[in-house]
Formats: structure tokens, C-alpha cells, sequence
């Protein structure tokens, strides 16, 4: 009798175990399935919001769009690879030069820094191109990672992937030199 007891307690604390095992891996599997349903919810939110930069086949498509008038130095226009714009707003340029990126803006009105490049950076100064004041940010000495300039009829900025500071102070110029923008 003492033997079917002690049986009988021992298959009564397994089937508890493996019922609050099955009840906690249910609760598991909701959480996991709530959790997913919001990932995919807020997934769905984010692809709903409208990219707001048009994708245009030249440069003229993109001045005529966002109402500027940049011109791409002689130099660097096979490294295009995207011409952007917000309509009646700014103007985008990607080139690629051997898998690094340059970003190029420019936007028609009082100079403000159109960048969109809010990272902190360690080294900040000015150097002038052409008689244009030119802020340059970087977290290198021997890099630029952002350059920004402008005047009271436009604004540009530039941003750099890996480029040394000389050939992106080359390509500023350039782009300085080929826009006319003099102080």
C-alpha cells in the first residue's frame, strides 16, 4: 500500500511538472506571437511613410525638380550613380568613387546646413576655398567626413566616406569653382 502511495504522489508531481512546463510555453508562445505582431505593425508603419526624395534620371530632371541650378564639376560626372530631390526644395547628387560614397546638397535660399548629418564630430574648423569660407567636420586628422557652405542664395554640403583631406578639399573647390559662389 505504502509502495502504490508513494507511486501515485510521484505520477501526480510529474503530471503537475509537465502541465505548468506546457502552461509556461504557451504563455511563451503568446508573448512571442503579441511581441512579433507589434514588430511586424510598427515594420508596416515604417514602410507606409512616403520616401520623400524623387529618384531622377539626369541632372537637369533634378535642378528642374528641386529648383536648383548646380552644375557637376567637368571632373567627377562618371562617378554619378543617383540624382535626388525634394521637390522644390533640394537637390541631391550620390557619387561613388571605388565603394566610397560622396553626398552632395544644395538648396536655393539663406545658407542654413542641409546636411542632415547630426553626429558629433571632434575636429571642427574652417578653412577657405576660393575665397569661400568652408566648416569642415571630422573625427580624423587627416580626414573630412562633412563640409558645409553657403551664402545668402544657397547652401551646400558635402559629406565623405574615407576620403583624405586633400582630395575632398579638391573636389570642394571644384564644386566651388563650378557654382560660382563667391563671398
Amino acid at each position: 500500500m505504502k509502495k502504490i502511495l508513494i507511486l501515485l504522489v510521484g505520477i501526480a508531481v510529474a503530471m503537475t511538472a509537465v502541465a505548468c512546463k506546457d502552461g509556461a510555453g504557451e504563455q511563451q508562445a503568446a508573448s512571442q506571437t503579441e511581441k512579433e505582431a507589434e514588430e511586424t505593425t510598427a515594420e508596416e508603419t515604417e514602410m507606409n511613410i512616403p520616401n520623400p526624395w524623387k529618384d531622377l534620371a539626369d541632372l537637369d530632371q533634378a535642378n528642374s525638380c528641386a529648383g536648383t541650378d548646380f552644375i557637376i564639376p567637368a571632373e567627377y560626372s562618371s562617378n554619378v550613380t543617383n540624382y535626388r530631390a525634394l521637390e522644390n526644395e533640394m537637390l541631391e547628387i550620390i557619387f561613388d568613387f571605388d565603394g566610397r560614397e560622396v553626398r552632395v546638397r544644395t538648396k536655393i535660399g539663406p545658407f542654413e546646413d542641409i546636411s542632415g548629418d547630426n553626429n558629433p564630430y571632434t575636429n571642427v574648423y574652417e578653412i577657405k576655398s576660393n575665397d569661400v569660407m568652408v566648416t569642415c567636420k571630422s573625427n580624423s586628422d587627416t580626414e573630412i567626413a562633412l563640409a558645409i557652405w553657403g551664402d545668402d542664395t544657397a547652401s551646400y554640403s558635402v559629406s565623405f566616406e574615407n576620403f583624405e583631406t586633400g582630395e575632398a578639399q579638391e573636389m570642394i573647390s571644384s564644386i566651388i569653382i563650378s557654382n560660382s559662389i563667391m563671398y
